[in-house]
């Protein structure tokens, strides 16, 4: 794009769903061997090349806007645009959720995380949270269930045994990759949707704008400080710090015997992350 705008000369806007070179994920493989510094480092000289060239860049979080006009603060701050990415109003339509049982038809409370486990975005401490609370019979595993809906990379292939070790199969389920459609479905047949968002302070999850489609309660698993703690607390749901085990207990219990909390806030909030009214 960035030759192109040289070759015509049209304006160039970038838009940032993600950072790129500033994703903290980068970290550990720059760190890896001197290959992959080498191309991190490429990566970095790359991004702000073509920053350089833009005529104007679109960021989506208030963290991540933050964290670019300070990194280049040698460029215009009028080049950088915060413009917050949003949800369908059409997934209410399609599927509305009047189907969906609720915590008064159905015998157990339903955690779901709705995405790809990949990379960082690890879910052993969620595991580790709910043998503690099961084993010394703070929640009865009779009375709960947590869901991973989608697909499990290498990176994460190890969390299936995991929970078998920790004996938590009647507790825990992985289930593949569905349609969209599909998502939606189990998205609504929830009581507790999950937001795991570990490392990165800078984005949201591109989940978080499906789950907000319903009224169902948040639990982010995330970093203090982040845009995903940032934005759930007090208007969707519960944080939960990803490096606590307890801290993670203590968000679970809270929204097991609070499968209702904040529901009005959810329908009044979502408005702001609504694309008709953009």
């Amino acid at each position: 794009s960035a030759i192109l705008k040289k070759l015509t000369g049209a304006r160039l806007v970038i838009d940032f769903r993600d950072p790129w070179a500033r994703s903290p994920w980068h970290d550990e493989e720059r760190d890896a061997n001197s290959f992959e510094k080498w191309k991190h480092d490429k990566i970095v000289a790359f991004e702000r090349w073509v920053v350089r060239q833009a005529d104007q860049v679109v960021l989506i979080t208030q963290e991540m806007y933050n964290d670019y006009v300070a990194h280049y603060s040698d460029l215009p701050k009028s080049k950088f645009r915060l413009f917050n990415n949003g949800f369908d109003p059409e997934n209410l339509i399609q599927f509305d959720g009047s189907e969906a049982e609720t915590p008064r038809t159905r015998d157990k409370i339903r955690f779901i995380h709705a995405g790809s486990l990949y990379k960082h975005r690890d879910p052993s401490p969620i595991l580790l949270a709910v043998k503690n609370l099961v084993d010394n019979e703070i929640i009865d595993r009779s009375k709960v269930e947590f869901i991973f809906l989608g697909a499990v990379t290498d990176h994460q292939k190890h969390t299936k045994a995991l929970s078998e070790d920790l004996g938590l199969a009647d507790v825990v389920s992985f289930i593949s990759k569905v349609s969209y459609q599909k998502s939606l479905e189990y998205m609504a047949n929830s009581d507790v949707l999950i937001l795991l968002q570990p490392v990165t302070k800078l984005q949201l999850p591109g989940k978080f704008y499906d789950y907000i489609c319903w009224d169902k309660p948040i639990l982010a698993i995330a970093e203090e400080g982040s845009a995903t703690k940032n934005v759930v607390v007090d208007r969707f749901g519960v944080f939960a710090n990803f490096n606590e085990i307890e801290d993670i207990e203590k968000g679970i219990v809270f929204l097991f015997d609070n499968p209702d909390y904040l529901v009005e806030s959810i329908r009044e909030n979502r408005q702001f992350f609504n694309m008709a009214n953009a």
